[in-house]
């Protein structure tokens, strides 16, 4: 086991490991975690910690990894784990000769134990403004489902110019076959320790849906639907119930663009003194509860098509529908990505009596 820490550079070995950025506990727990590995594998495990990452985290990683000589070892079973411990970064990169010894689930394993360190945080970096920001998570999960995506239309036959992509991280890439993807939807959730987000994919052909799936991976749950085959939560299939607007609980999610706030939470006001209550949990994940019959409404005033690609279908799948204000069924325009929709997620038979509480005036 070799430790490194950075800026000074200097190599240190097991016994030296008192750096005061940890509690005893956590030294504990770390060096163990580190030895778990060694005891499974025939790794040559190095540790490399500093204060902040300035580039992509696998990136930086790399760099140390060559820097340490790490891909020199005799058996190409070279391991190093690379922590920013300001900005709760982290990843794990592995020589070929140890990824050719270990199953195929053990990195996962190794990950689930090194991201215990770091539910408390995770890296951001902002959009627009301190309100509206990206997380690596977003950025890396986007890549990886593009890529993954891509290889798996492609073995099926499916043409590389035929896979298109829509996608919240500056991803648009036309074609027949599209897949628009939020990698990481309720991102400020996803940062902030909340449990509410998860992974949306809609699939299309020539602009028809397909099939859509919501993915929650800190609850384990799947939403998915096809087009005229129904809508499922873990395989069970799903069906939307009527109520009366004074049993409806609803959900939404408001925007922090102020003026659209504004007008937002007026609609809320309104309709608030009728319903059961308002809930705000700031992800499209509100419309599968819809589905589910958690929620008996779902609204946004400033949404994306990466947001509703998925979960519209699934809505309509369960019997339900997705409008916006002026009730209208809501048409994806793929040909303006970053256009904001208004939507309205209930059964059919509420729109009627909900309308005239989204009258903007």
């Amino acid at each position: 086991l070799t430790l490194t820490l950075s800026p000074q550079g200097r190599r240190m070995g097991e016994g030296d490991f008192q750096m005061k950025r940890f509690s005893r506990e956590e030294k504990e727990k770390i060096t163990a975690a580190i030895k778990q590995a060694e005891r499974r594998t025939s790794a040559e495990i190095r540790l490399f910690i500093e204060d902040r990452c300035r580039r992509n985290v696998l990136d930086r990683a790399a760099i140390i990894f060559e820097k340490l000589k790490m891909h020199r070892t005799v058996k190409r079973n070279g391991v190093l784990f690379y922590l920013a411990i300001k900005d709760h970064n982290f990843a794990i990169i592995g020589d070929a000769g140890i990824n050719a010894l270990v199953k195929s689930d053990f990195w996962e394993e190794i990950k689930e134990i090194v991201l215990d360190y770091f539910k408390k945080g995770v890296t951001v970096t902002p959009k627009t403004s301190h309100q509206n920001f990206v997380t690596e998570a977003d950025i890396q999960s986007q890549v990886i489902l593009e890529k993954i995506l891509r290889e798996e239309m492609i073995k099926k036959g499916y043409k590389p110019n035929e896979i298109g992509f829509i996608g919240e991280e500056n991803l648009n890439k036309k074609g027949r076959y599209t897949f628009v993807i939020d990698p990481l939807d309720g991102t400020t959730n996803f940062a902030s320790g909340v449990d509410f987000f998860g992974i949306s994919i809609g699939f299309f052909d020539q602009e028809k849906p397909i099939a859509g799936i919501f993915y929650n991976p800190a609850k384990n749950v799947v939403y998915s639907a096809l087009h005229g085959k129904g809508a499922f939560k873990n395989g069970k299939k799903l069906e939307i119930n009527y109520g009366d607007l004074k049993n409806c609980l609803a959900n939404t999610y408001i925007s922090t663009d102020p003026e659209i706030a504004k007008q937002h939470i007026s609609i809320i006001n309104k309709l608030n003194p009728d319903v059961k209550g308002h809930r705000i949990f700031g992800s499209a994940l509100g419309s599968c509860l819809v589905a589910e019959n958690i929620f008996s409404i779902y609204y946004e005033s400033s949404t994306h098509i990466w947001d509703i690609a998925a979960t519209k279908l699934i809505v309509e799948e369960s019997g339900g529908m997705m409008v916006d204000y002026q009730g209208k069924p809501v048409r994806l325009e793929f040909e303006q990505a970053h256009k904001l929709y208004q939507v309205i997620s209930c059964h059919p038979k509420l729109i009627r009596e909900l309308l005239p509480y989204f009258k903007i005036s």
